[in-house]
């Protein structure tokens, strides 16, 4: 219970990992969370609140800011570079 209400911490500690070469938008990192959730069979936080809280736990944690520069489908998005999302149960 104490691991579900700290959830968006424990996907950012457990599913994301540094990779140079790597980059992902906020949208995927949104999708993986959601994932993650409903693998652990945790109810995930909403959307405004995992917006708000992601980018302090990726600096805290991994060291990354936020950027503006992700490219996907020819536009840029908000995301993180420098990172990777582990697909479920490689943690």
């Amino acid at each position: 219970l104490l691991k579900e209400s700290d959830s968006l911490r424990q996907f950012v500690e457990t599913r994301i990992v540094k990779a140079p070469l790597h980059e992902i938008t906020s949208d995927e990192l949104r999708n993986g969370y959601l994932d993650f959730c409903e693998e652990m069979g945790w109810r995930a936080f909403e959307a405004r609140e995992v917006k708000a809280s992601i980018a302090d736990l990726m600096m805290q944690i991994h060291q990354v800011r936020q950027r503006h520069d992700i490219s996907r489908l020819d536009k840029t998005q908000r995301g993180f570079k420098g990172v990777r999302l582990l697909e479920g149960g490689s943690n």
